[in-house]
């Protein structure tokens, strides 16, 4: 079973050198026409190059620099096609062109010259016979070993071998996630380039130009591809089990009720670890909390819990665990300006510590309404209350907020597209518009997995129970 990675097939009647290059070139090998290219990478992203080889020169190290001189080319298909391309097929023509001097072939090696030949085949597939005329141009070139070329083929040659003709390349082409969630490397096709084509009715063959191209797939809309799907240190997780994401892309689990501690705990999984590592495990200074708490994280990495109702001030509180504390203290406990709430409403920490309370029915605008806690306020008063562009919503919806403050409202099930849907809401109009409306990579989901947004507005969708890798897995949404 292969890794993620890429195969790479060579349908041009050239040599290639290809490469996967990040910063610079990893992994990257000359491959002759017919041939495959094939590595097993890892689940990231690559700019794919390729360039026309004829020259032997290390074109890795510097892609401006990739074009092969013309007129050597040239002069070694002439000196093929003079000496009959039966003669070419075979090679000895080429390394006889080299030891002729013809113009432009001086110095290249028998070796570099035969390399150049892998295009012979397709010379005397094109039509030629050993008394063909070569056209570059419009015009027909010979004259035999030796020959000179002429200015004007000269030119028709840098033309047809100009740059976009000999070097492609295409970046954010994407491996594909590891095993168990791939199983096949990313198939991609590299054609054209320059050719040959018999002119009909006549025992001549043109020279012609062409654009290589890589045949990448079409770039996934937004949220329609996973850039990370894992399975992490945490056990299989069920309903005592949320979860946040720092800035770092940490991931926050809150247990909220049947923990050793008697206490609500606080699990954080590193980002640098692939989730592999718990950073903190540890009882809060918050007692078990249940369904009528929400939760929230600060760039700081204060957790906020938002006690609903059911409490002694009659209003919604927050209850902000001190990150610099260890989560053994609480910065703030707080009655705020909104009556108590139920299942009706969720709730989302902004960047400037703001509470976003979201209600999603029972409204009296009949949308999704939008109250805005102002931390400038001690919560005490709304910054915000205002209808908004989503019509009202139910359990099978989710919410989150951006670092722009863009409101993520996601469908989870029951969509038009069978996949979960992303509405986002722009902070910029008043949530009266959308930002996007998309379906996602990730089907439709139940109360078995969760949703959050990350600071770059990737989606986490953390799959609690039911993975291939018997954890509760991170599923990363671009």
């Amino acid at each position: 079973m292969l890794t993620p990675g890429f195969s790479i097939k060579n349908e041009t009647i050239w040599p290639l050198q290809i490469s996967l290059s990040q910063v610079g070139p990893l992994y990257f090998d000359v491959i002759q026409p017919g041939q495959t290219f094939t590595r097993d990478t890892g689940a990231v992203w690559f700019t794919v190059r390729a360039a026309i080889f004829l020259d032997e020169k290390d074109r890795i190290t510097d892609w401006d620099a990739v074009m092969p001189v013309a007129i050597i080319v040239g002069s070694v298909i002439i000196a093929a096609v003079t000496a009959g391309a039966a003669a070419y097929a075979g090679g000895p023509a080429l390394a006889a062109a080299g030891a002729a001097g013809v113009s432009g072939v001086t110095g290249l090696s028998s070796a570099s010259a035969l390399a150049t030949a892998t295009a012979a085949s397709a010379l005397v597939g094109a039509g030629f016979s050993a008394s063909a005329a070569l056209v570059i141009g419009g015009a027909i070139v010979g004259g035999g070993i030796g020959a000179a070329l002429s200015a004007s083929t000269q030119a028709a040659l840098k033309e047809i071998f100009k740059k976009e003709n000999i070097s492609v390349s295409s970046a954010g082409c994407y491996a594909g996630p590891p095993w168990p969630f791939r199983r096949e490397v990313t198939p991609l096709r590299i054609t054209g380039g320059p050719s040959y084509r018999q002119i009909p009715g006549k025992d001549q063959v043109e020279l012609i130009g062409g654009a290589l191209s890589i045949d990448t797939p079409t770039p996934p809309a937004a949220y329609g591809t996973f850039v990370q799907q894992i399975g992490t240190a945490l056990p299989p997780s069920d309903a005592n089990y949320r979860f946040l994401v720092a800035a770092n892309r940490d991931l926050f689990v809150i247990k909220t009720g049947s923990t050793g501690s008697g206490k609500t705990e606080i699990h954080i999984l590193t980002a640098t670890s692939g989730y592999k590592t718990f950073s903190m495990q540890t009882g809060t200074a918050l007692h078990p909390t249940d369904q009528n708490w929400d939760f929230g994280i600060a760039p700081n990495r204060d957790v906020f819990a938002i006690n609903k109702n059911s409490t002694g001030s009659g209003t919604t509180e927050i209850h902000i665990l001190s990150a610099a504390h260890n989560y053994q203290n609480f910065v703030k406990q707080t009655k705020t300006a909104l009556p108590p709430s139920d299942g009706t409403w969720a709730f989302a920490v902004a960047d400037n510590r703001d509470v976003f309370a979201i209600k999603k029915s029972g409204t009296g605008s009949n949308t999704t309404e939008l109250h805005i806690l102002a931390a400038s306020n001690d919560y005490q008063a709304f910054v915000v209350q205002t209808k908004t562009a989503l019509h009202m919503t139910d359990d099978k919806w989710a919410f989150s907020v951006a670092p722009n403050r863009d409101v993520f409202a996601f469908m989870k099930n029951g969509t038009a597209s069978g996949t979960t849907e992303l509405h986002i809401l722009a902070a910029s109009a008043g949530y009266q518009a959308f930002a996007i409306q998309t379906k996602t990579a990730l089907h439709e989901i139940d109360q078995t997995w969760a949703l959050c947004v990350a600071a770059n507005r990737d989606v986490f969708a953390i799959r609690k129970s039911g993975g291939a890798s018997n954890s509760t897995e991170i599923h990363v949404m671009r």
